[in-house]
């Protein structure tokens, strides 16, 4: 069943979260979002685990996938750092092979060779009803996606945006 998108999150696959998903990162051990304005795409999620910098965890339920090789419903943690933190940037932690979300990981997700120039991207959706999914949008899938989408992915390479 198709379900109406109310506001996309994306993330251009980089060589750090390229380099993370494959386990070839020393140090990276999630993807990185940068310093937004995320708050309002996560609006109705609980803030979990706050820290003394304003920092929190979220903990986004994702709706299950039922297309091929199906993933049931589950969760993964978002982070803030906090306003008062250093960094004051957004990433979502324990992305490795054996722990990313499903569709992300190598194979199924990120490629297992990194072309700088391949349109990738992680995605975060909330659909009409507030319920969150997330998808890997292939290099070879990204013309199929409509214009607007497309553009909006190209804006940059990583941010969020309202269709409503």
């Amino acid at each position: 069943m198709l379900k109406r998108v109310s506001a996309i999150l994306w993330r251009k696959c980089n060589k750090a979260t390229f380099d993370s998903l494959n386990d070839l990162s020393a140090g990276q051990y999630d993807i990185r979002l940068t310093k937004r304005d995320y708050e309002n795409f996560f609006l109705g999620v609980a803030m979990e685990d706050v820290t003394e910098l304003g920092g929190y965890t979220l903990k986004v339920v994702l709706e299950p996938f039922t297309g091929p090789s199906p993933v049931e419903r589950t969760s993964i943690k978002v982070r803030f750092m906090g306003e008062s933190s250093g960094r004051k940037d957004w990433n979502i932690p324990s992305q490795r092979k054996g722990t990313a979300y499903p569709l992300w990981r190598p194979g199924r997700g990120a490629s297992k060779v990194f072309k700088n120039d391949a349109n990738e991207f992680m995605l975060l959706i909330r659909d009409a009803n507030g319920k969150f999914h997330a998808r890997w949008i292939h290099h070879a899938d990204f013309s199929a996606l409509p214009q607007d989408i497309q553009n909006i992915l190209n804006q940059s390479e990583v941010g969020w945006e309202n269709l409503n």
